[in-house]
């Protein structure tokens, strides 16, 4: 189930495995995830939050104030029961939707499915209940939907129908084409990377040569900014505007249009990074 969570939500459960052990509890609770949810302000779950009027920062002093602090110096530690059902949900949320991918948003959720937690217990407390966040979430799926053609959403690509992407009429399939695509299908591929890929393809389909580059590559990773490898790019001063400018005085071919300035982003950009 693992490889199923998105970046933003592994960084949710490694971040509330610090504020654990910062705690010096003894596992990893409910509350803890919470922390780790509210702690990417970017992730789609805290814009659903903002969306209901929740203020994180005063939702972030909240669970402090009921943290349990205890004397443990554990530097592995386990998810206690709470937490394994929180996780366990998560995933029965997103497969609900139909969804290839564990992000954010299930998780919390799965947190406001299980009302003896101080997670949900902390939430209800400010106006969060599951039958509220669950409308928001839906509302935000149709929103995708009408958007699946923007660059900036995942999971809009990612939640397509697999259809398969047309040979060009002028084109032979190529052996070491053949066994590229024979080589996708035994390793499989994820989410992140078969929206890159889709991405990609649709950018080279639109050129007269219909080839896929390394640059469609490198501009369609630069598009979904909710990847980590799109921030560690952005943090060492690689943009996408930047990638598009650079390469228009090296390349002849049509390359894609620049972003547009909106601020749109699909469901998962839990997977923010």
């Amino acid at each position: 189930m693992w490889e199923k969570f998105t970046s933003s939500a592994k960084r949710i459960i490694k971040y509330a495995h610090e504020e654990a052990k910062a705690a010096q509890s003894d596992s990893v609770g409910s509350e803890h995830i919470l922390l780790g949810i509210i702690f990417d302000r970017r992730s789609i779950a805290c814009k659903l939050l903002k969306s209901m009027n929740v203020d994180l920062d005063e939702l972030d002093t909240k669970i402090r104030e009921n943290l349990t602090y205890g004397n443990y110096k554990f530097d592995n530690l386990d998810f206690d029961a709470n937490a394994k059902r929180i996780l366990e949900l998560a995933y029965k949320e997103a497969r609900d939707v139909r969804h290839t991918f564990i992000g954010s948003a299930h998780m919390l959720l799965a947190i406001l499915k299980l009302p003896d937690t101080k997670a949900c217990q902390i939430l209800n407390s400010v106006g969060v209940d599951y039958e509220g966040y669950s409308k928001k979430f839906l509302e935000k799926l149709a929103e995708d939907e009408k958007k699946a053609d923007e660059p900036e959403s995942i999971q809009a690509y990612s939640a397509k129908s697999r259809q398969k992407t047309p040979v060009h009429p002028e084109r032979e399939q190529t052996t070491t084409g053949r066994d590229f695509l024979s080589l996708l299908l035994w390793t499989g591929i994820s989410t992140e990377a078969e929206a890159v890929l889709r991405l990609a393809l649709e950018d080279a389909a639109k050129r007269p040569d219909k080839r896929l580059t390394p640059e469609d590559l490198l501009f369609a990773i630069l598009k979904l900014e909710p990847l980590e490898i799109t921030a560690f790019l952005n943090k060492y001063g690689v943009t996408y505007d930047q990638a598009i400018e650079y390469f228009k005085d090296t390349k002849k071919e049509d390359l894609p249009e620049k972003k547009p300035d909106d601020d749109t982003k699909g469901l998962a950009e839990d997977e923010k990074t």
